[in-house]
């Protein structure tokens, strides 16, 4: 527990110039030292908003995602997937770029071509890079600059969800 002192011509001053109001007031909003008991109101703050407002989720299988978007997308797929439209999946698929710039795919699939004949897959279109992004982060000028590069460096589209 922590004590505050003042003397008591400051408490004489106090009372007489604003009554007890000022006092009280003075005297909760002193410093104090940290307690366990002021201690854990610092750490209960509320947590941070996400920049574009997504709002991280874990689906059925205890995958963590970005986002309910990509969630949804990583479900759809992975009936493509069973359906066997699509043979291979991958999440989080990282991509070097020229100038030490890394850029990151939501998703990444190949069919049945793609498979048989692994050489050919960007020249194809049997490799697919996608993307989840909302509205602002379409328009975000980073992923603008990184999607070009993985078209005129990698000639690989990146196809926008």
């Amino acid at each position: 527990m922590s004590v505050l002192r003042i003397t008591q011509e400051d408490y004489d001053r106090l009372q007489m110039k604003a009554g007890a109001d000022a006092l009280t007031k003075a005297l909760k909003n002193a410093p104090r030292r940290a307690s366990a008991a002021n201690v854990g109101a610092i750490e209960s703050k509320p947590p941070k908003r996400a920049k574009y407002g997504n709002v991280p989720t874990t689906d059925a299988q205890g995958v963590k995602h970005a986002s309910k978007k990509q969630a949804t997308r990583y479900r759809n797929l992975g009936l493509l997937m069973k359906s066997g439209e699509i043979l291979m999946l991958a999440r989080e698929v990282r991509f070097r770029l020229p100038g030490g710039i890394e850029y990151r795919a939501d998703h990444l699939m190949a069919n049945q071509r793609a498979i048989e004949v692994m050489a050919g897959l960007v020249a194809s279109g049997d490799l697919v890079v996608e993307d989840v992004k909302s509205e602002a982060t379409r328009n975000d000028k980073t992923y603008k600059l990184k999607a070009r590069q993985m078209r005129e460096c990698l000639g690989m589209e990146v196809r926008e969800i």
